[in-house]
């Protein structure tokens, strides 16, 4: 009998932070002018809505990851509080959204290179890929050799980018607020509640105020800049220490990324506005920074250079991510036993790492960024929701398992004579996650019929 090997606990506490920061705090670099597109002035509010529920998600991370320290996640959580079939269900749609942001970052990554070297895109196209899908595939293939050789390397990738790109972001904002931000025209822009223009990529309802089904997509795509936290959790399994470790770097991810978010959201509508920053949707973070008096050009460039940074990190969360995920799966006889493959010397699922590598890496070939988005946010979705139900089923039926850390606030009720807990995060949770998977079926075409597609056919896979 040939002795399996197991993953290496190789991940200290910031190299579990740099995971989840880096797979969420990418995410402004693309959806700042994205959102302004759609929902006009009130786009702080949009983010901070869709904060909230950022914020319940990364809680209930907080307290599941290190109560069950193994790769996989929310798959875990599904099966130990419910059944083997809602756990594939989870983790077969967080599948789709980890596959989705190796190729969503790769191409974002490949759009801030290509912000420094512009006379390369003729060349490019001549080789017969898109300009961004050729560079995004040298990246992907990068990040799959890294990931193959061992995720201490991987993550030390991560880290170095996460540091490089805290730095640069604190050099940009700070200013900011400094040199060309003013309060009245933040206020001025807060009254506008959606952008009036009607936009291809939404399902609009007929007879319904564009406005306001313009400020109702946004939400769908804000809630895209806050996906990713789950990644600290999927390499709890090779987090030295995870009890401690991961409820702090979860705790500091939540922070760092809403200071970046709020801070840039807020300066966008308080300098520039609204239809400005929306004009420059592959570097908004750029346009707006291009604005600061003597500052601008140089700033421009070391935003497009974090921007870079960033996106490039959270693509490699994605290879980590899918690749610990798959392989959990199939540990848990989800999926075949084959993608169980831990290399002997690496200590890595090196089978999950390629096949899922190759599939982002043909995705991003295409350079199509706002289809790709579209999946990447239903897929994040319906795992959340499966997560904040599992979280509450738990509290419940294994209340006798040792909690290192446990999310505050809940509520007994006294059902059929047993007291059940209700935990006020998972219950908020839970409702913000449902609304926004609701308003992602009715605007978003792509995501609801391929999302819907993917989950059937899992499903089938399953049965």
């Amino acid at each position: 009998m040939v002795e399996e090997v197991s993953l290496k606990r190789e991940v200290g506490w910031f190299g579990s932070f740099s995971l989840g920061y880096a797979d969420v705090g990418a995410n402004i670099f693309i959806a700042l002018g994205l959102i302004a597109l759609y929902a006009a002035g009130v786009t702080p509010i949009v983010f901070l809505m869709t904060a909230f529920i950022y914020i319940s998600i990364g809680l209930v991370y907080a307290e599941l990851a290190p109560t069950y320290p193994y790769a996989g996640g929310v798959q875990v959580y599904a099966m130990k509080g419910f059944n083997d079939l809602l756990g594939f269900i989870a983790g077969w749609a967080l599948i789709l959204a980890y596959t989705i942001c190796i190729s969503l970052f790769a191409l974002a990554a490949a759009g801030y290179f290509s912000y420094f070297l512009p006379q390369s895109t003729s060349f490019l196209t001549l080789m017969g890929l898109p300009p961004l899908g050729f560079i995004s595939v040298i990246f992907i293939a990068t990040l799959i050799l890294i990931n193959y050789i061992g995720i201490k390397y991987s993550v030390e990738v991560s880290i170095g980018l996460v540091i490089l790109g805290l730095i640069i972001q604190g050099f940009v904002l700070i200013p900011g607020f400094f040199l060309v931000f003013d309060l009245s025209k933040l206020l001025e822009q807060l009254q506008i509640l959606g952008s009036p223009k009607i936009q291809n990529e939404v399902a609009y309802i007929a007879g319904a105020s564009i406005n306001t089904q313009n400020l109702l997509y946004s939400l769908t795509l804000a809630i895209a800049s806050f996906v990713g936290i789950e990644s600290i959790a999927q390499a709890a399994e090779e987090t030295k220490r995870p009890a401690k470790h991961i409820p702090k770097a979860t705790k500091l991810s939540i922070i760092a990324v809403l200071i970046s978010v709020m801070g840039f959201s807020i300066l966008s509508m308080g300098s520039v506005g609204w239809e400005k920053i929306s004009e420059e949707l592959e570097y908004s973070v750029a346009g707006l920074v291009k604005t600061y008096p003597i500052i601008g050009g140089f700033g421009a460039k070391l935003v497009a250079l974090a921007g870079f940074i960033l996106c490039y990190a959270s693509s490699n969360t994605g290879v980590i991510g899918v690749s610990r995920l798959v392989a959990s799966m199939s540990r848990y006889k989800l999926l075949p036993r084959w993608f169980y493959k831990i290399h002997p010397r690496f200590k890595t699922p090196t089978r999950t790492i390629i096949l899922f590598g190759l599939i982002g890496l043909l995705l991003a070939s295409f350079g199509n960024i706002p289809f790709v988005a579209e999946l990447y946010i239903f897929g994040g979705l319906v795992s959340y929701l499966i997560l904040m139900l599992a979280f509450i089923k738990l509290r419940n039926s294994r209340e006798e398992v040792y909690r290192p850390w446990r999310v505050p606030g809940e509520i007994s009720l006294k059902i059929s004579g047993r007291i059940l807990s209700m935990p006020i995060i998972g219950v908020i949770g839970f409702i913000g996650v449902a609304c926004l998977l609701i308003l992602t079926l009715i605007f978003h075409a792509n995501g609801r019929i391929l999302g819907t597609l993917w989950l059937t056919v899992g499903i089938l896979i399953y049965i």
